[in-house]
């Protein structure tokens, strides 16, 4: 996949919203979580109301119309499936920016109810309703949001956050995030593959926007460098599909590589 150029850029990016991430590691288990990532509420600095949490589809809100509630059920199931995960998926509602997070623990019943949870990912009720009114494609939008923070479930389950934390890089949450927007990508390649008119770059563009306009070592990265490791998954993902763990240790070694601030 060719490097978006700026025309790519300047089309798609005043219809495209994301979230920007949190790695809520409450609970987390100390052998694979460093003390640097028991955050909260992503760069919002403020803890999640776990009260506010419900099932993503037990919602009773009308974010949802049930043609597409169906459909994104599909969506979700399918990212679990794809990268080996068996995650939950809700709503929360957000203290302060829109947001969205991935939660190391069983806060909803995971796809697979018989076989160990890998977490949950939590949309936030914010972003959701943010994204639906500034989006012309809230599908690819929501989608490369749940693929992100399947990456952060990836990393996890896979215990590799020491290698952003061990290395004494002062860079190292910027490196974690970008590896996160590597599966974000992996994943796209796999839709285009099974939905050859699926719009992939919508999923770069979405990453793109919630980049840091300045530089920031314990942000998530500057615009281009988030949107070039989404492209840079979806060309592993054509190369190497159906491999989650092969996946995020790519998006590892990808992240750590790069040239950062």
């Amino acid at each position: 996949m060719s490097e978006l150029s700026r025309r790519d850029f300047s089309l798609l990016v005043g219809g495209i919203l994301c979230c920007s991430c949190g790695r809520v590691a409450a609970q987390s288990d100390p052998s694979v979580c460093d003390a640097y990532f028991e955050a909260t509420d992503g760069a919002a600095g403020s803890a999640i109301d776990y009260g506010s949490v419900t099932p993503l589809f037990a919602d009773t809100s009308d974010d949802f119309d049930d043609d597409y509630r169906n459909s994104f059920v599909w969506v979700l199931a399918d990212i679990s499936n794809y990268f080996g995960l068996n995650v939950g998926f809700g709503l929360y509602t957000e203290a302060t920016i829109p947001n969205a997070a991935f939660v190391p623990v069983d806060l909803i019943k995971p796809f697979r109810p018989d076989l160990p949870s890998d977490g949950t990912i939590l949309v936030g009720r914010k972003l959701l309703m943010e994204t639906r009114r500034v989006t012309k494609n809230l599908g690819a939008a929501l989608t490369a949001l749940c693929a992100h923070e399947g990456g952060h479930a990836l990393q996890r389950k896979h215990r590799l956050l020491y290698k952003f934390t061990t290395t004494g890089d002062p860079f190292f949450q910027v490196r974690y995030e970008l590896c996160a927007d590597f599966v974000c990508g992996y994943y796209g390649a796999h839709r285009v593959e099974r939905q050859p008119n699926y719009p992939v770059l919508i999923q770069a563009i979405t990453q793109f926007r919630k980049g840091d306009q300045i530089f920031q070592p314990s942000g998530h990265g500057e615009p281009k460098d988030r949107a070039d490791a989404v492209q840079a998954g979806v060309a592993f993902g054509q190369s190497r599909p159906g491999d989650g763990k092969a996946a995020v240790n790519a998006g590892v070694e990808y992240a750590l590589g790069l040239k950062l601030g």
